[in-house]
């Protein structure tokens, strides 16, 4: 039989993912979308956390030759988040993923982290 205290940590976790079910929606949505807007309205979402990571940086000011004020990778990069949702004081094992803190804290080596910190870009 599960616990009060289980119970209020699934409930809890479940509360904070439906983040994901919102994305998913998103996503079908935006399939709708000319490419160019598709791009824009990934990066209106994701420009913060792309100039923070060195190799995406100094693309994401830069003009394409074809006019676009953003390159591809920038755009499909943004496009292929996928997010994710970690319980309280569980620890993350992942390896070679950039991970971005959306909402609630994090903890990495000693260093707290919070919305729109990044960790992993040296993937």
């Amino acid at each position: 039989k599960l616990q009060e205290h289980d119970i209020r940590r699934f409930r809890s976790y479940l509360y904070q993912a439906r983040g994901i079910q919102m994305h998913e929606a998103n996503k079908k949505l935006l399939k709708i979308f000319s490419p160019g807007l598709q791009g824009e309205l990934a990066l209106l979402d994701s420009g913060v956390w792309i100039q923070k990571v060195w190799y995406l940086k100094g693309l994401y000011k830069m003009e394409t030759t074809d006019g676009d004020n953003f390159p591809e990778v920038v755009v499909e990069v943004c496009k292929r988040l996928e997010p994710v949702v970690y319980a309280d004081d569980e620890t993350i094992h992942a390896t070679r993923t950039l991970f971005i803190v959306q909402r609630g804290l994090a903890v990495r080596r000693g260093r707290m982290l919070h919305r729109g910190d990044i960790w992993g870009e040296d993937m």
